[in-house]
C-alpha cells in the first residue's frame, strides 16, 4: 500500500542532477502515448517518484530542476505536436495525473506550491489545444453536414423559390454543390471561399455520396467526430470532469456556429431548410443522450435553445396572419433578441407556393 505521509525506501526513484536530463529526454521528450494501463500513467508515476526523493532526501534545487524542466520539456513538445490528438491526450492525462499525486502527499504538497501552479497553467494550455483541435475538426464539417445534409431528398430544391435549375454544380472540395460560403469568424478556424465550377458529372444515385463514390458529410459525420474524441479521453483515462468540459465546450462551440451561420447566410433561412437541419440537429442529441453524463444533457438543452428556437421561428414565420399572433408566439422564443429576430425576418426566403406575411407583422419586427 502507498503511504502518503512519508517516503518509504521502495516509494521513490534515486537520482542525481546530472541524469535529470535522460530522465526528462525518456520520459518526456522521447516518450510515445501508450495504452496499456500499466504504462499510459508511466511519465506522470517516474516524475512523481524522483519529485519524492527530491523532496524528502535531496534538495530544493534538486526538485525545481525535475518539475520545471519536466514543464518546459513538455511545451516543447506540445508545440512540435500540437496537431496530435492522441499525443496530447497522453499528456493531459499525465500532467493531471502528475498534480494530483504532488496534491496528495502531504509533506511534498506544501513544497511546491510554485510548480502546482505551473502544473495547473499547463494542464490549462494542454485542454486548450486539444478543444481547439477538435473544434477544427467541426468547423471543417459542420456546414456540410449539418446545414446543407439532404436527409430527405428535394426538401432543399432550390425551385421552390423559383430558381430554375440548369445543370449541376460542385464546389472544389469534396463535391459540395452548395453555395459559395464566406469565411466563417467562428473560433477554431476560417473556411476558404469555394469557387464553384461547372461540372457535368452525373447525379449521385445516393444522398450521401460524393464524387469519385466519396461519402459526403452528414450528421454521422458529426457524431463521428464526438465519438472519436470521447474514445481517446477515456482511452487515456483523462478525469471525468475534464471530459465533462470538453465535450461542453464542443457542444456550445457546435451551436454557436450553426445559429450564426443560419443567420448569415439567407440560403437557410426558409422553411425548408430549418425544417431539414432540425432533423439533421436530433442526430446530435441522440449521440449525447446516449453517450453523455446527466450534467452533459442538460447543457445540451441550454446550449441548443437558442438554436432550436430560431429554426422554430424559421419553420413557423410564414404562417402568422397578425401582429397580435407574432408576439404571442415570440413568447416562447425567449432565447432570441430582438437584433436575431429582425435578421431572421430580413433574411427570410418564401417558397413559391408559400403565404407572405402580412406588413403589420414586419412593421412590429421594425420596432421591437
Amino acid at each position: 500500500e502507498f503511504v502518503w505521509d512519508q517516503c518509504m525506501p521502495d516509494q521513490m526513484y534515486v537520482f542525481n542532477e546530472d541524469q535529470v536530463p535522460h530522465i526528462l529526454s525518456t520520459v518526456v521528450a522521447n516518450m510515445k502515448p501508450m495504452y496499456t494501463k500499466d504504462q499510459k500513467l508511466a511519465p506522470a508515476n517516474v516524475i512523481f517518484l524522483c519529485a519524492r526523493f527530491a523532496h524528502y532526501y535531496s534538495t530544493p534545487d534538486l526538485l525545481d530542476s525535475l518539475l520545471n524542466g519536466y514543464i518546459q520539456e513538455l511545451t516543447t513538445r506540445l508545440r512540435k505536436y500540437s496537431d496530435d490528438p492522441m499525443l496530447i491526450t497522453f499528456w493531459m492525462a499525465n500532467t493531471t495525473q502528475l498534480l494530483y499525486y504532488i496534491k496528495k502527499d502531504t509533506s511534498l504538497v506544501t513544497g511546491t506550491v510554485e510548480h502546482q501552479l505551473a502544473l495547473s497553467e499547463l494542464v490549462h494550455e494542454i485542454y486548450q489545444l486539444f478543444v481547439k483541435g477538435a473544434q477544427n475538426k467541426l468547423h471543417l464539417e459542420l456546414n456540410q453536414a449539418i446545414l446543407n445534409c439532404e436527409t430527405i431528398p428535394g426538401l432543399n430544391d432550390e425551385s421552390k423559390f423559383g430558381l430554375k435549375k440548369t445543370s449541376f454544380l460542385f464546389g472544389l472540395v469534396g463535391g459540395d454543390d452548395d453555395d459559395t460560403e464566406e469565411p466563417s469568424n467562428d473560433s477554431g478556424g476560417s473556411s476558404l471561399s469555394l469557387r464553384r465550377t461547372l461540372s457535368l458529372r452525373r447525379k449521385p444515385k445516393t444522398p450521401h455520396a460524393g464524387i469519385n463514390g466519396k461519402t459526403k458529410p452528414s450528421p454521422s459525420t458529426i457524431t463521428n467526430i464526438l465519438g472519436n474524441t470521447l474514445f481517446v479521453l477515456q482511452t487515456y483515462e483523462v478525469h471525468p470532469m475534464l471530459v465533462h468540459h470538453i465535450l461542453n465546450q464542443l457542444i456550445y462551440f457546435i451551436s454557436c456556429h450553426l445559429f450564426n451561420q443560419i443567420l448569415k447566410h439567407k440560403k437557410y433561412c426558409c422553411r425548408s431548410r430549418a425544417m431539414q437541419i432540425r432533423m439533421n440537429i436530433t442526430n446530435i442529441e441522440d449521440w449525447i443522450r446516449n453517450h453523455g453524463s446527466s450534467p452533459l444533457v442538460h447543457h445540451l438543452n441550454h446550449h441548443f435553445k437558442p438554436l432550436i428556437q430560431l429554426l422554430q421561428l424559421l419553420q413557423i414565420f410564414s404562417s402568422h396572419t397578425s401582429s397580435q399572433e407574432f408576439i404571442d408566439t415570440l413568447k416562447s422564443l425567449e432565447e432570441l433578441n430582438p437584433l436575431q429576430i429582425k435578421r431572421a425576418s430580413e433574411n427570410y426566403r418564401y417558397e413559391t407556393d408559400e403565404p407572405r406575411v402580412p406588413d403589420e407583422v414586419y412593421d412590429y419586427i421594425k420596432v421591437i
